[in-house]
């Protein structure tokens, strides 16, 4: 981070945290700021990048079973 925006931050959290709360949900806001039919549309573009794929036969496809089983198994080596 500069020199700018640290100084930006300290100021920031010297706020009274019910200034430091609302300025929380603003930038969280902003981040979120995509339009639902721009999000419908890239996911629609995935949704049919994928299929593609599906149909181009690239991926190895598994049933589900089998998958959910094998990550199971996976966690429960890791205890």
């Amino acid at each position: 981070m500069t020199l700018e925006l640290n100084r930006l931050k300290e100021q920031l959290l010297a706020l009274p945290e019910p200034s430091r709360a609302w300025l929380a949900q603003a930038l969280i806001t902003s981040l979120d700021a995509e339009k639902p039919s721009e999000v419908e549309s890239l996911w629609l573009n995935e949704i049919r990048r994928r299929d593609q794929e599906i149909a181009d036969g690239k991926p190895v496809l598994r049933p589900a079973t089998e998958v959910m089983r094998d990550a199971y198994e996976k966690i429960r080596c890791r205890r």
